[in-house]
């Protein structure tokens, strides 16, 4: 497993107190926002965004959405207390959650018009000072069948085939040059059978650690520009380098991927240690209020 950490400048930790109600004192409802963000304005699926890769080019947003496991609050002393989430039928199951910014305005899908900005969970009351997830599936989860499963696994849109498994995250963009620039990223090199059950070279699960993260004041900001930044959002697809659409697909050998992978602090199809990650960052709620 890969670990990203994010050292931040000191906040006032998270506090989570008990309530006089006997039934509440074992744990506590906890809220956690997510924004994904462009510059100084949140990411929509109306807007246009200029300045974007290498070239500058102007984008606006098909598809933006991601798998979230295992969340955990942190404590003064490091250790590491599991976020319950709260099962609702649709966007939280287990210890995974499914995160959509689509809001089916402009280019997105009408069909997504019901988004989902959070995750809610419950914690022992306490002090704590940070947040770790993992950005993707764990591989026990990434093969199951949209087509038969509940809730959030039941979203085909974010599946490939029972051997490729799950979209950890579908970032879809279209550019100044292109209909559509693909960032899915999932597992690399998946073997098996239905029978036989299902390998992947790569697991491509990245592990995310943000400290000093402050409930009350902030929110989990997704900074798509530093995503962006060293990829040509404009440039043909490059048949002759092995590439088959524009963006990274996750399969092995695209020419596309590294670059992205990078930004999410991992290597591309490599067991080698990725540098540390630049998409999620720890901002105050009132950047985007």
């Amino acid at each position: 497993m890969r670990y990203a950490f994010l050292i931040l400048s000191t906040f006032a930790p998270l506090m989570i107190a008990c309530s006089s109600d006997d039934s509440s004192e074992s744990s506590q409802t906890v809220e956690i926002q997510f924004r994904p963000y462009i510059g100084d304005s949140l990411l929509k699926c109306s807007q246009t965004y200029t300045g974007l890769g290498t070239t500058g080019s102007t984008i606006e947003v098909r598809d933006f959405r991601f798998y979230l496991n295992d969340p955990k609050l942190l404590t003064e002393d490091g250790t590491s207390v599991d976020l319950q989430l709260t099962p609702d039928g649709k966007w939280q199951r287990g210890e995974t959650a499914l995160l959509d910014f689509t809001d089916g305005q402009g280019l997105c899908d009408a069909e997504g018009a019901t988004q989902n900005t959070k995750i809610v969970g419950t914690v022992p009351p306490g002090r704590y000072v940070g947040l770790s997830f993992q950005f993707g599936l764990p591989p026990e989860l990434n093969h199951l069948d949209a087509a038969t499963e509940t809730a959030p696994f039941n979203e085909t849109g974010m599946w490939w085939t029972w051997k490729g498994g799950y979209k950890f995250a579908r970032f879809d963009f279209k550019t100044t040059g292109q209909e559509t620039f693909f960032f899915h990223l999932g597992a690399t090199n998946c073997n098996g059978s239905l029978e036989t059950g299902f390998t992947c070279a790569f697991n491509h699960q990245v592990q995310i650690t943000l400290s000093d993260f402050n409930l009350q004041e902030q929110v989990i900001g997704l900074d798509v520009k530093q995503l962006l930044a060293a990829n040509d959002l404009d440039a043909p697809v490059a048949f002759q380098a092995g590439d088959v659409v524009k963006g990274c697909m996750s399969f092995a050998g695209d020419p596309e991927c590294g670059a992205l992978f990078e930004k999410i602090g991992l290597k591309f199809s490599s067991e080698e240690q990725g540098p540390a990650q630049s998409l999620f960052q720890v901002i105050s709620k009132t950047t985007f209020p």
